[in-house]
């Protein structure tokens, strides 16, 4: 093989990155800052080396920044996501983790064709998770906000609490806390269940229009409602979404 092998400890200031050049054998490690051009120049680097037939391929972890990078590199390299986490440990007593260990671990099980990848989420599948982890955050913030106001009742008082979140049961509730003597944290409970319910409402019309991203989703997603929560349906249809196991790839914040 003719390849030109990067494999890339990314952090968020500066790269450790080991080269290696599999037409000659050569290898060599070195740090560079973590910038738009400096990530380019090694792969413009790569490729001025590279054998007839080679590729330059480029490995990192799964963590922050991947998605940046491989829009960045593009078609320039192979770009393959190492799942780290489904690599077995070492025994304990070379159990040493330094930023050029992780680079040759990642390239010695590449060459050897037993490196773990990652999946990839597309942008729109990154962007609809986003979203779904938002709202999940929002039913939860009502439903700690409820689950407080019921307790508050059954601590506190002989009130009768069914149908409280019905429109007449809200209504009813709202009196009550008008004449409570926790009136305050009461009407204060109550806006944040306003609150709540109102965002989750604007973030509903993302997973199920064009509200988030400019364009309609991928027909797969349908707008999650109260009874498909009740249901435990998730968000995502399955028609057409990979099937290949979600890693830490799909948690990042980018």
């Amino acid at each position: 093989m003719n390849d030109i092998v990067l494999s890339v400890d990314y952090h968020d200031e500066n790269c450790q990155v080991r080269q290696l050049n599999l037409a000659t054998g050569e290898e060599v490690c070195f740090k560079c800052p973590t910038t738009r051009g400096d990530l380019l120049r090694i792969v413009q680097d790569a490729e001025r080396q590279l054998q007839p037939g080679g590729q330059v391929v480029w490995i990192m972890e799964s963590t922050t920044g991947w998605a940046r990078v491989k829009d960045l590199l593009g078609s320039k390299v192979r770009f393959i996501l190492a799942n780290v986490l489904q690599m077995p440990l070492p025994p304990k007593a070379r159990r040493r983790k330094t930023d050029k260990i992780d680079t040759a671990r990642n390239q010695r099980e590449y060459l050897n064709g037993s490196l773990p990848r990652a999946f990839q989420p597309p942008a729109e599948l990154r962007r609809l998770r986003r979203v779904v982890a938002l709202r999940e955050k929002q039913v939860s913030r009502q439903t700690s906000a409820r689950n407080w106001i019921d307790r508050y009742f059954a601590h506190e008082t002989w009130e009768d609490r069914k149908g409280l979140w019905s429109q007449k049961g809200l209504r009813r509730l709202k009196g009550l806390a008008a004449l409570s003597p926790d009136r305050f944290v009461l009407e204060a409970r109550l806006r944040e269940l306003e609150y709540w319910e109102k965002e989750e409402g604007s973030s509903g019309s993302c997973v199920g229009g064009q509200g988030c991203w400019g364009s309609a989703p991928d027909p797969g997603v349908y707008r999650m409602g109260a009874a498909g929560r009740k249901a435990g349906a998730s968000p995502i249809g399955d028609a057409r979404l990979p099937s290949a196991p979600m890693s830490r790839s799909g948690r990042t914040p980018a």
